[in-house]
């Protein structure tokens, strides 16, 4: 499966260092917050259908507005959401190195390692900012009454009604 964001979408979020080698420091990454935390809010059925074919959800991957009850809404996309998870991720693991001789913190002459806590904050930032673009991907999925929404998880038909559950 084809990942939904590349390294180079992180730019419209988060400033990312460009000496870094994107296949080895950032995909990985990238993979485990769409296996893991996409696919989570997502479910499995319509998770494989963004996948599958991410040009018939391109308002709910790139954002943008909706019209609901007169009033204009806007949203940033499932794709912030997932930059955001994935750097969370980066943060909490960029910084240890598998060598020959192990697991190792690499530094060189001139740089002061960040202290864990900060590290910790930064990640969860990160994850609280995913959550809440996520909270508008979720608006906006609940208020879809076109059919290609129709396998998102989040909605259940119930006698013809529309029940709204919420994914944690």
């Amino acid at each position: 499966m084809a990942n939904l964001i590349t390294y180079s979408d992180f730019s419209n979020y988060r400033d990312i260092s460009s000496n870094i080698s994107a296949a080895k420091r950032i995909d990985p990454y990238i993979l485990e917050a769409q296996e893991i935390d996409i696919r989570s809010l997502l479910g499995d059925i319509f998770y494989n259908e963004v996948v599958s074919n991410p040009s018939n959800y391109s308002t709910l991957l790139n954002g943008g507005t909706y019209d609901y009850d007169g009033y204009t809404y806007s949203f940033k996309g499932l794709k912030a959401v997932h930059v955001y998870f994935a750097y969370a991720r980066f943060v909490m693991n960029d910084d240890v190195k598998s060598t020959p001789s192990g697991m190792v913190n690499k530094l060189n002459q001139n740089s002061e390692r960040v202290t864990e806590a900060t590290i910790n904050r930064i990640s969860r930032n990160a994850r609280d900012i995913a959550s809440a673009y996520w909270q508008q991907c979720y608006d906006f999925l609940c208020l879809q009454t076109d059919s290609i929404y129709n396998n998102w998880e989040g909605k259940r038909k119930t006698n013809g009604q529309i029940e709204i559950t919420a994914i944690d």
